[in-house]
């Protein structure tokens, strides 16, 4: 069985640096998936730009991540999260269920601090979401050779001026002879396009699709998005590196 996790946010705060941006590209057809993400990450508030792994492929299962991935004040980076869960472990279910915990454990961490640090916002407004901290996680696995790609979908949301609530949202999806598409993050110019194009969508190459949607991106989103634009392709028979940084492999 292959596990495919991307996980997906926005920022963090005015007083705490972290990654955010990217553009993730899943497409499904057949017993085959394709997810593709642009390699640009920038700190909040900051100049500084790094080309990142946005995709890592283990033994059983490949990781992705789009926005929330390390913050560097309280030592978090998803991705040593996910190399520790899969060094203690092979059990999907496991990694799934630790994947998670760790998820709730963070938001915690940090949903907390941000009411601390910002005891007004939405001061006259408790029940709202806190839309910085949205965070989707996808696995994509296969079962009698059909894979499927169950979302993740976390939410925060201010109940009082000192505490916060989790809600998460699932959703799962298996593939069929018709190709299904789904983006992830930045994707307003390229879903435009993509609805403007239906033959395009549905009848090009998966790869030149994904290509398409990145470069879209990366040229009406330069602060968030970036190339190049890494693609795995995952089957129930293996997983292969379409196109990767050579650092990422």
């Amino acid at each position: 069985m292959f596990i495919l996790l991307v996980s997906w946010n926005n920022s963090f705060s005015q007083t705490n640096k972290v990654y955010k941006g990217t553009t993730v590209a899943v497409i499904m057809k057949n017993d085959t998936v394709w997810i593709g993400a642009d390699s640009k990450i920038s700190y909040d508030f900051d100049t500084l730009e790094i080309q990142r792994c946005k995709i890592l492929m283990f033994k059983d299962f490949a990781f992705a991540h789009l926005g929330l991935t390390t913050i560097p004040q309280i030592n978090f980076d998803v991705n040593v999260v996910i190399e520790n869960i899969q060094n203690r472990t092979e059990n999907i279910d496991q990694i799934k269920f630790e994947m998670n915990k760790s998820m709730y454990d963070i938001l915690n961490k940090i949903g907390d601090n941000y009411i601390k640090e910002n005891p007004h916002y939405l001061e006259f407004n408790s029940g709202s979401q806190i839309v910085e901290f949205n965070i989707i996680n996808l696995f994509c696995y296969f079962k009698n050779d059909i894979s499927f790609v169950d979302e993740f979908r976390y939410r925060v949301f201010k109940i009082s001026n000192t505490e916060i609530e989790i809600k998460l949202d699932t959703l799962s999806r298996k593939s069929n002879i018709y190709p299904s598409l789904e983006i992830y993050g930045e994707r307003e110019d390229s879903w435009s396009y993509m609805n403007e194009h239906p033959n395009y969508r549905y009848n090009e190459n998966p790869v030149t699709i994904i290509n398409k949607i990145i470069a879209i991106e990366a040229t009406f989103r330069t602060k968030d998005v970036g190339l190049p634009c890494d693609i795995l392709r995952v089957s129930s028979k293996n997983f292969e590196w379409i196109q990767c940084k050579e650092h990422c492999r």
